[in-house]
């Protein structure tokens, strides 16, 4: 509507954020330190040293198992690396008193992701866990000129639903909110609401969209 009255095009505020193109052979959002939780498919990278000493990467199972080399297999889904990493010692300390392990996630497991609504390609995406949902919109190929920035809405696969506004991130990504997306997850990118054109002697000047409840 600017562009018919002004002739000029303006760009949307936020829209280039979230528009560029993901590799999706680069899985980098997975260093989440020791509180990460583990699950099936997670591969890991287990460092011993002691008594017996080895430096390896071995995948959790289906069933959750971790299977070492001469030891009995052991659960891991559902704990942190951190945790991970004291069980594995436990059961090491019968046998070598001086025995040390760390754990480090080499590769995050993938999980599935729906994403609709207002964005260049609806589809479900594969993603690494622990992806944030900015990033997750990337995987989709970004959000629509008419998609809202401000009006995404994220449901797990309980029914529990998060509506996230993106120009807070924008604006502010200390604290703002991008929340992880999880397994069977979906989101939904609504139209746009009301816009405002900000042009002249302003620091960003574009299209932004209005709060909703408010006006230009």
């Amino acid at each position: 509507y600017y562009r018919i009255l002004a002739g000029e095009t303006l760009p949307i505020y936020g829209a280039a954020e979230f528009a560029q193109t993901q590799d999706t052979q680069l899985l980098f959002f997975n260093t989440m330190g020791k509180d990460y939780r583990l699950a099936a498919g997670d591969v890991l990278r287990v460092t011993l040293r002691g008594l017996t000493e080895s430096d390896a990467s071995y995948k959790i199972g289906r069933d959750g198992n971790l299977i070492l080399p001469s030891l009995a297999p052991f659960s891991v889904a559902g704990l942190t690396i951190a945790e991970a990493e004291g069980k594995l010692l436990d059961v090491l300390l019968y046998d070598d008193a001086s025995a040390s392990v760390y754990i480090s996630l080499e590769t995050a497991r993938l999980i599935t992701v729906q994403v609709s609504g207002a964005i260049k390609t609806p589809r479900t995406v594969a993603v690494p866990a622990y992806t944030p949902l900015s990033r997750g919109l990337a995987y989709a190929g970004g959000i629509k000129p008419t998609g809202s920035l401000r009006n995404i809405v994220l449901r797990d696969r309980d029914g529990n639903v998060d509506q996230v506004d993106f120009y807070d991130f924008l604006q502010s990504p200390e604290g703002a909110n991008d929340p992880l997306v999880t397994d069977s997850s979906r989101v939904f990118v609504g139209n746009q609401g009301n816009t405002v054109a900000a042009i002249g002697f302003v620091a960003r000047p574009g299209i932004y969209e209005l709060a909703e409840g408010t006006s230009g």
